[in-house]
């Protein structure tokens, strides 16, 4: 009998199944020659088999050898079911080899400690062509690192990364695991094009780490979860993953990140910085940030839609679900929980943006607070004024009737709009405000929103009484209500941020005096003098309040005044 397949005539086949590792058959095709087993195997399957190539899957035999002569066929790789033990580095460089086990329990790839032989990473991965063919296909095993049961870093056994994309474009990893590693996804010059599915990561430093990508990097359905190959990680493992050192994503030049359901619960969930050459521009939809971390964006340009914030699970890791110290912020359709433990900076949204150009939009999300006087969003007295504010449409809720100190809101640099956002029903004995603006911010337009019984107070600290007030430059349907102390005589008022926006004519302010205040009336005519009832000096008491309102002259004319 003989059958030709693809210009071979092979004669006297057997069937495939009674192929055994020592049978060859006679083939013609531009003469005569012999075909090994594994040869005849892969040229009819069109697939290398490491068994075939003397793997034994047992976790006990060295394997390396066995699976690298797979991969170096360039034929798709597999892998079935059992544990291969390898202890030098798998080289790969063949576009569009790939790489397949028989599912993620089915399938382990293990490295027993550190090895010379793992210089670039456990799998290295090139591309030597340069072009926009898939360099690899991974899929369906579980690749383990050996670590000790240990809850000091240092201890850690250290090796390369998991994988190491050198230049390899358009990558795809589906249902792949990958724990015990420092680096799990390690992308090196432009890997763009990168796509997982399915991924789960279980590594102690940077889950993946991307700097130079030019294209799409697209993430669906993948987990950064304290993962190990038979669950999860011990106690003392879930200290390191959970520490200011783990991150599960580390993004520098990126132009396109897309991160699409999935589940964050480790050290410090996405950051994002400058690269050599840019920074990253990307989104994250229906993503959970669980528990540890979050949103950290020092650059760049970063969306999250319809996301879900869980901080403060650690009392040891003090969090925030999203800090903001540069680029552009958008948070929108979000869910916020916080827990009974430490929020970093006691905010859920923390910004702190000090000169450059920057934004933060916070748009249609739900906050529920804890008991620790916990603000929503946050703005530091260091932020610039070239920090654009965008906050709006969001739904507040507190938690019991804490002792709370701070506001809901609270903004003390940057300018912006805040609007249409809704508090609780007030029910706590407290004067805490819903939204708080300070004097260091401005100018902000605050208008629409609904406190229901919360103080509105657009200083959320007290001034010292001088010669002269500075308030912030706040317009809409909020009216400024400032707490004064001190006893120094008051005889004017500007209004405006550092003397750089101009007031407003018909523009109100409520004065609360915490000490006893002389106020001094002045002369019609002149800017920012007080023009009080009878134009007579009076005594302020401690507790007592002042409005005035800002006439077409620049004088503050008193409208009211509560002994």
């Amino acid at each position: 009998m003989s059958t030709t397949i693809g210009g071979v005539r092979i004669v006297d086949m057997p069937l495939l199944g009674g192929v055994t590792a020592d049978s060859s058959v006679v083939g013609e095709h531009a003469g005569s020659g012999r075909f090994t087993a594994p040869e005849l195997r892969a040229f009819v399957l069109g697939a290398a088999n490491v068994l075939d190539y003397g793997a034994v899957g047992d976790g006990v035999a060295d394997d390396t050898a066995a699976i690298q002569a797979a991969i170096n066929t360039g034929n798709p790789v597999l892998l079935p079911a059992g544990t291969y033990r390898i202890t030098a580095q798998l080289n790969m460089s063949t576009c569009g080899q790939p790489f397949r086990g028989a599912g993620r329990q089915a399938t382990f790839i293990r490295i027993g400690g550190p090895s010379a032989a793992f210089s670039a990473g456990i799998c290295h991965v090139t591309n030597p062509t340069s072009g926009i063919d898939a360099t690899q296909y991974f899929s369906d095993f579980t690749i383990v690192l050996a670590q000790p049961d240990t809850a000091a870093r240092s201890a850690l056994n250290s090796y390369p990364p998991v994988f190491y994309l050198d230049g390899a474009t358009r990558c795809q990893f589906v249902d792949v695991r990958m724990v015990g590693g420092l680096d799990g996804i390690y992308m090196n010059g432009n890997c763009g094009g990168f796509r997982a599915r399915g991924c789960d990561f279980g590594c102690f430093g940077r889950n993946i780490y991307i700097d130079g990508n030019l294209d799409v990097t697209a993430f669906t359905d993948c987990e950064v979860w304290p993962f190990s190959d038979i669950g999860m990680m011990t106690a003392n493992q879930q200290k390191i993953f959970w520490d200011a050192n783990c991150y599960g994503i580390y993004s520098l030049r990126n132009d396109y990140l897309s991160w699409i359901g999935g589940l964050f619960m480790v050290g410090r969930a996405a950051v994002f910085g400058t690269g050599s050459s840019g920074v990253t521009y990307g989104s994250f939809t229906g993503t959970g940030f669980d528990t540890f971390g979050g949103l950290e964006v020092s650059a760049g340009n970063i969306l999250t839609e319809n996301c879900t914030y869980s901080v403060g699970g650690d009392p040891t890791q003090a969090k925030s679900a999203v800090r903001h110290t540069g680029g552009d912020v958008t948070v929108r359709g979000a869910k916020f929980f916080v827990g009974s433990n430490p929020v970093a900076n006691n905010a859920l949204i923390y910004c702190d943006v000090p000169s450059t150009d920057a934004e933060l939009v916070v748009d249609g999300c739900s906050f529920e607070l804890g008991l620790n006087d916990d603000r929503a969003v946050y703005v530091t007295p260091g932020s610039g004024r070239y920090l654009s504010v965008i906050i709006a449409n969001n739904k507040f809720d507190r938690v019991g009737t804490g002792a709370y100190t701070t506001g809901m809101i609270e903004v003390n640099g940057g300018t912006g709009t805040i609007t249409g956002n809704a508090a609780p029903v007030w029910t706590s004995a407290t004067n805490t405000p819903f939204i708080s603006v300070n004097t260091n911010a401005g100018p902000y337009t605050v208008s629409g929103n609904q406190p229901n019984g919360w103080p509105m107070a657009i200083i959320g600290s007290s001034v010292t009484a001088a010669a002269e007030i500075t308030i912030p430059a706040v317009f809409g349907d909020a009216m400024p209500i400032i707490d004064v102390s001190g006893t120094t005589t008051i005889g004017s008022m500007t209004y405006a941020i550092m003397g750089v926006v101009p007031a407003v004519s018909g523009s109100a302010v409520m004065l609360n005096f915490v000490d006893p205040v002389t106020i001094i009336s002045g002369s019609v005519g002149a800017p920012g003098n007080f023009l009080l009832n009878g134009r007579t000096n009076f005594a302020a008491a401690a507790r007592s309040n002042l409005t005035v309102r800002l006439n077409h002259q620049g004088n503050w004319v008193e409208v009211g005044r509560c002994a």
